[in-house]
């Protein structure tokens, strides 16, 4: 019978690991980011058909102040610019990419500034590779944090319900006995108390988490 390899049994439970690792996806997205932005760097170099890399310059200079501040509004803004970048990439390489890479040097155009174009156009290719994969990898960043507010919500849900299910328990124990004493009151009064001081705290969390999570 088949199996896999010893090393390459822990990487499906490690790689959902990661995805559900906001820190872990964000360090990687900043890591892109500074890919792209040098591949930009790079490509504007070139001597014609260079605006798109400045433009996905400064794009990807603003997606690094959106991680580094920290601020989800500029986190969902860059989302919006990344879906137009990749857009306007694909224009680009419907547009200019034949001419580029069908010039040659001659009289008018030198070796040096041929190789600009297409040292550009590479550099324009992996800026787009890198952006396309990218995007994928905001979509999860973006899905974690629901995730989690999903995740404590069920263990409310939960922990309530195991709560009114030991009140219950106790009411029920104190209707079958013929003789209501005052402590036994007082306890399912207690368990009440503790039970709704509980709930009370579960729901304050859930609130300032879905806050921080959306802000």
């Amino acid at each position: 019978m088949p199996c896999c390899p010893p090393p390459l049994l822990g990487v499906g439970p490690r790689l959902r690991s990661f995805l559900r690792d906001y820190d872990a996806l964000q360090s990687l997205a900043l890591a892109l980011i500074y890919l792209q932005i040098v591949c930009a760097l790079i490509g504007s170099l070139g001597a014609l058909f260079n605006g798109v890399l400045v433009i996905n310059l400064v794009i990807g200079l603003f997606a690094v102040v959106a991680i580094e501040s920290s601020s989800q509004r500029l986190g969902r803004a860059y989302a919006v610019l990344l879906f137009f970048a990749v857009v306007l990439d694909v224009a680009w390489f419907i547009l200019f990419s034949h001419a580029i890479w069908t010039i040659t040097p001659d009289e008018k155009y030198g070796q040096l500034f041929v190789f600009s174009l297409r040292l550009a156009l590479w550099m324009q290719i992996i800026g787009f590779s890198v952006r396309f994969l990218s995007s994928f990898l905001w979509i999860q960043m973006y899905r974690v944090p629901w995730q989690m507010i999903y995740w404590e919500v069920q263990s409310m849900i939960l922990l309530t319900t195991r709560h009114c299910s030991r009140m219950f328990e106790t009411m029920h124990a104190i209707i079958r006995c013929r003789v209501i004493n005052k402590v036994v009151v007082m306890t399912v009064v207690q368990h009440l108390r503790a039970s709704l001081h509980d709930l009370n705290l579960l729901l304050v969390d859930l609130f300032w988490l879905m806050i921080w999570k959306v802000d």
